[in-house]
């Protein structure tokens, strides 16, 4: 008879201290996670290894975090400001592994902005792929003329392909220029091709691997976008 009260309180102890124990291991494995693996919220990256993530900023928008679990660091890779004289926000468009395409768009009273970027989150390095500037009262202040990326494609190496068309025009003119341009990772640009919006569209470009495709003239042609220039 006396060992039942034994026995309960027994298990009570084993009980409480289960219950105090739990709490203390998970907030230990917290301390002891990296940056990145702390980073929560809704995951834009496909990658299992990769984390991007949208955080509230203090300009009325939201910062874009990444970084290449376990360790890598925690990187702002783009951010939104909404303020009365200046309007910046940035879309998405491809997550290739740890390399990103963004388009950052915006202005303020002196000028409208919008770049077609890669970055990669592991090194932090990034290029530029396309850029449209137009300032207020009309005119061009990109650095050779304003451009746009039609079409464009990542690989998870950080090269891309992409079909580039003068501004103001997204979409190009059956007589206007289209070039299909490949950029290694590091920035370096190689034009493939070029012909009029009528004889090569920009629909019509394509990725596979490293490999580029497209018509030129209803002709079908390739690229290796890892070949040696």
């Amino acid at each position: 008879m006396l060992r039942t009260p034994l026995v309960l309180a027994a298990i009570a102890a084993t009980l409480a201290r289960t219950a105090i124990g739990e709490p203390l291991a998970q907030a230990a494995a917290h301390r002891h996670q990296t940056a990145c693996q702390r980073l929560k919220g809704a995951d834009r990256a496909p990658a299992a290894s990769v984390r991007l993530v949208k955080r509230r900023n203090g300009d009325g928008g939201t910062d874009l975090l990444g970084c290449v679990l376990p360790a890598g660091r925690v990187r702002t890779i783009a951010s939104s400001e909404h303020a009365d004289t200046a309007n910046y926000d940035y879309a998405i468009d491809r997550v290739a592994g740890r390399i990103v395409m963004l388009t950052l768009s915006g202005g303020n009273q002196y000028a409208y902005d919008m770049r077609t970027v890669v970055r990669d989150l592991r090194g932090g390095h990034s290029y530029e792929i396309a850029h449209m500037c137009s300032p207020t009262g009309g005119g061009d202040c990109a650095t050779g003329g304003s451009t746009v990326a039609s079409a464009a494609f990542i690989t998870n190496a950080g090269r891309t392909v992409a079909a580039i068309v003068p501004a103001p025009d997204a979409q190009p003119t059956a007589t206007g220029p289209v070039t299909i341009a490949g950029f290694d990772p590091r920035g370096t640009r190689r034009d493939l091709d070029t012909g009029s919006g009528a004889d090569l569209p920009p629909s019509s470009l394509a990725l596979a691997g490293n490999v580029a495709s497209w018509t030129n003239a209803g002709t079908p042609r390739m690229a290796d976008l890892s070949a040696a220039r």
